[in-house]
């Protein structure tokens, strides 16, 4: 079958087929990724990698309590509430960025938020949250309690890459100690 596609491809000339023969490599790669990332967090939930100490920009912060927050550690996106308290959505350190240099630090964060609809719990399965966050296009998912629907959590690539490498390394000492 393949190579009936390949003899097919070559009344496009070599340039076409190497295009195609790259995006076939490309996709291939995605897959075998994607397989892997499946395999590395095979029973882990959301509750293993998400970020539990993190700030919130309450309803009224303004563009500059994002830039203190942003300055004063290494969390890069915050969540922003709303007037009743409840998640409305991510203020990302781009958009921070962005609209300080168009709006001034007194410009209303909850202006320029990105909107979230997908809500995470900590107990939903890490592989498809990580699925639903590179869905999502934003760099976090907030991650609510059940029953109060509070935010409890932040689930970051970066987290659960460093979530990832420690599990790893431990697995390591594990096998080196039998």
């Amino acid at each position: 079958m393949a190579a009936e596609v390949w003899r097919q491809c070559g009344s496009f000339g070599p340039i076409s087929r190497w295009w195609i023969a790259f995006f076939i490599f490309v996709a291939a790669g995605q897959e075998a990724a994607h397989v892997q990332q499946q395999e590395a967090t095979r029973n882990m939930r959301v509750r293993d990698a998400m970020l539990t100490e993190f700030h919130v920009l309450s309803h009224g912060a303004r563009l500059r309590d994002g830039v203190e927050l942003l300055l004063a550690g290494s969390q890069q996106d915050f969540p922003v509430m709303n007037e009743s308290g409840a998640f409305q959505g991510i203020l990302t350190r781009h958009g921070l960025i962005a609209h300080l240099t168009e709006h001034g630090p007194g410009y209303p964060a909850e202006l320029v938020a990105k909107a979230c609809p997908d809500r995470l719990l900590p107990s939903n399965d890490l592989a498809d949250a990580l699925d639903r966050l590179q869905a999502s296009g934003l760099p976090a998912l907030p991650v609510v309690d059940p029953i109060s629907g509070e935010i409890v959590g932040l689930l970051t690539s970066e987290n659960v890459g460093e979530t990832l490498m420690v599990r790893a390394a431990l697995r390591r000492i594990q096998r080196e100690a039998i």
